[in-house]
């Protein structure tokens, strides 16, 4: 559990989605706790550990260190890892691994290009922006977005969604043609530097080009009035995600390494290991 004085010291550092611990919690139900400089979350035997310190420059061995203690204050049953270098775990205990890259936009070096103030053009002509809360509407593009196939171990995050997007911290911007929703998109803020790009949903029955680019530059407007520096556009997912962020100027900025595994076996393994057998 976190204290008050610790959730501010947490929000006025984070640089990743998985530091702000309101989101975090909305779509696990785990409790978060601060180990070091290490946020971490625990639910049910699963220990999610975010190896990005929030306060120092990042170093394997801090990092090794408090995910060493985590495992000995809530021993367990599964851990996963998310950090910008993959972590040393035995390979028969390993459930799954992913590699991915966080981007970044530096809203100070902003510089649109010919060719997507044309996109912003056009779909501001046809398009209205403003922010919303999340209904049945917002819920069936989401399931729109299920039905063309994702990772089952994703599912949980999207399926709880309407809890993260219907918090007080959380900025829904929907995009509308006349009274029929196009898209919408989830945004969230730290209470330092960094504002974050976290879901974006468009309609393929209703769909209109730019709508994405629009919900986009009106977040980024929005992040500038709050004296923001830096948009975390998330992780690049895949080839089609990476382009519409890279169009923006987004760079590829922190590496992400992910690694779940079972606790129990990799220490049996361990153990094993140790006796020579």
């Amino acid at each position: 559990m976190l204290s008050a004085s610790e959730r501010h010291y947490v929000l006025q550092r984070a640089y990743i989605p998985e530091h702000l611990v309101h989101y975090f919690t909305s779509i696990s139900g785990a409790e978060p706790c601060l180990i070091a400089d290490y946020l971490c979350y625990f639910s049910e035997g699963k220990l999610s550990f975010i190896g990005y310190p929030l306060g120092r420059e990042f170093e394997m061995a801090a990092l090794s260190q408090a995910l060493n203690e985590a495992v000995e204050k809530f021993e367990p049953e599964q851990v996963g890892v998310i950090s910008p270098r993959s972590i040393d775990v035995e390979p028969l205990a390993i459930l799954k691994k992913e590699s991915d890259c966080y981007y970044l936009l530096d809203l100070e070096k902003l510089k649109l290009s010919k060719k997507l103030r044309s996109t912003l053009k056009s779909a501001y002509k046809r398009l209205e922006v403003k922010k919303g809360e999340f209904g049945e509407e917002h819920f069936a593009l989401v399931e729109e977005f299920l039905r063309r196939g994702i990772d089952e171990s994703k599912q949980g995050v999207f399926e709880k969604l309407e809890s993260y997007a219907s918090r007080g911290e959380a900025l829904l911007l929907e995009a509308r043609q006349k009274r029929e929703l196009v898209a919408f998109s989830i945004f969230d803020f730290s209470h330092g530097e960094f504002a974050f790009y976290m879901f974006n949903f468009i309609s393929r029955k209703n769909y209109v080009p730019g709508a994405s680019d629009l919900l986009l530059g009106e977040f980024i407007r929005e992040a500038k009035e709050r004296g923001k520096r830096y948009l975390n556009l998330g992780l690049g997912i895949n080839s089609g995600v990476a382009r519409f962020k890279e169009k923006w100027g987004a760079k590829r900025w922190l590496k992400y390494e992910f690694c779940s595994y079972d606790c129990e076996l990799a220490n049996m393994v361990a153990s094993y290991r140790r006796m020579g057998i």
